[in-house]
Protein backbone atom coordinates (compact mmCIF):
# COMPACT_ATOMS: atom_id res chain seq x y z
CA UNK A 1 0.00 0.00 0.00
CA UNK A 2 2.78 2.25 0.70
CA UNK A 3 3.94 2.35 -3.19
CA UNK A 4 0.40 2.48 -4.74
CA UNK A 5 1.01 1.10 -8.12
CA UNK A 6 -0.77 -1.48 -10.18
CA UNK A 7 -4.12 -3.20 -9.34
CA UNK A 8 -3.89 -2.13 -5.00
CA UNK A 9 -3.59 1.18 -6.18
CA UNK A 10 -6.31 3.24 -3.84
CA UNK A 11 -7.35 0.19 -1.87
CA UNK A 12 -8.46 -0.11 1.85
CA UNK A 13 -6.44 -2.16 4.02
CA UNK A 14 -9.58 -4.48 3.72
CA UNK A 15 -9.92 -5.03 0.20
CA UNK A 16 -5.85 -4.94 -0.30
CA UNK A 17 -5.98 -8.56 1.86
CA UNK A 18 -9.07 -9.75 0.01
CA UNK A 19 -7.41 -9.00 -3.64
CA UNK A 20 -4.37 -10.70 -2.23
CA UNK A 21 -6.06 -13.50 -0.78
CA UNK A 22 -7.79 -13.84 -4.40
CA UNK A 23 -4.50 -13.28 -5.92
CA UNK A 24 -2.55 -15.17 -4.30
CA UNK A 25 -3.97 -17.24 -1.93
CA UNK A 26 -2.61 -17.34 2.05
CA UNK A 27 0.68 -17.74 1.42
CA UNK A 28 0.97 -14.43 -0.40
CA UNK A 29 0.78 -12.53 2.83
CA UNK A 30 4.32 -14.46 3.79
CA UNK A 31 5.57 -13.57 0.46
CA UNK A 32 8.94 -11.67 1.20
CA UNK A 33 9.25 -13.27 5.08
CA UNK A 34 12.37 -14.96 4.76
CA UNK A 35 14.69 -12.04 3.90
CA UNK A 36 12.88 -9.94 6.29
CA UNK A 37 13.80 -12.25 8.89
CA UNK A 38 17.20 -12.85 7.42
CA UNK A 39 17.68 -8.87 8.09
CA UNK A 40 16.84 -8.96 11.73
CA UNK A 41 19.75 -11.07 12.59
CA UNK A 42 22.60 -8.03 12.27
CA UNK A 43 20.22 -5.63 13.07
CA UNK A 44 19.53 -7.32 16.37
CA UNK A 45 22.95 -8.65 16.91
CA UNK A 46 23.91 -5.57 16.63
CA UNK A 47 21.81 -4.14 19.11
CA UNK A 48 22.89 -6.60 21.52
CA UNK A 49 26.34 -5.85 21.02
CA UNK A 50 26.43 -2.42 21.30
CA UNK A 51 24.08 -2.44 24.47
CA UNK A 52 25.88 -5.15 26.09
CA UNK A 53 29.56 -3.56 25.17
CA UNK A 54 28.69 -0.34 26.92
CA UNK A 55 26.68 -2.16 30.03
CA UNK A 56 29.88 -4.09 30.49
CA UNK A 57 32.26 -0.89 30.36
CA UNK A 58 29.89 0.95 32.52
CA UNK A 59 30.17 -2.26 34.83
CA UNK A 60 34.29 -1.90 34.70
CA UNK A 61 34.61 2.21 35.43
CA UNK A 62 31.69 2.67 37.78
CA UNK A 63 30.02 -0.38 39.39
CA UNK A 64 27.53 1.64 41.57
CA UNK A 65 26.00 3.26 38.20
CA UNK A 66 25.84 -0.33 36.53
CA UNK A 67 21.96 -0.55 38.34
CA UNK A 68 20.58 2.33 37.39
CA UNK A 69 18.21 2.29 35.07
CA UNK A 70 18.60 5.51 33.26
CA UNK A 71 21.51 4.10 31.67
CA UNK A 72 19.36 1.07 30.51
CA UNK A 73 17.35 3.77 28.13
CA UNK A 74 20.29 5.57 27.12
CA UNK A 75 22.73 2.63 26.12
CA UNK A 76 18.81 0.78 24.85
CA UNK A 77 18.87 4.12 22.28
CA UNK A 78 22.32 4.34 21.45
CA UNK A 79 22.24 0.55 20.46
CA UNK A 80 19.04 0.79 18.57
CA UNK A 81 20.08 4.39 16.70
CA UNK A 82 23.65 2.53 15.76
CA UNK A 83 21.53 -0.71 14.37
CA UNK A 84 19.09 1.27 12.28
CA UNK A 85 21.97 3.34 11.15
CA UNK A 86 24.11 0.03 10.12
CA UNK A 87 20.53 -1.11 8.40
CA UNK A 88 19.81 1.63 6.40
CA UNK A 89 23.52 2.32 5.14
CA UNK A 90 23.99 -1.22 3.78
CA UNK A 91 20.49 -1.07 2.22
CA UNK A 92 21.44 2.22 0.61
CA UNK A 93 24.38 0.66 -0.75
CA UNK A 94 22.56 -2.26 -1.96
CA UNK A 95 20.23 0.26 -3.90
Amino acid sequence: MAIQKGDLARSTLSETIRKIYIKEGFKGFFRGIVPSFLGMIPYKGTGFLMYYSMKDKLKEHSPHLAHHKAFDFIFGSIAGLVSQLGKYISFCRKS
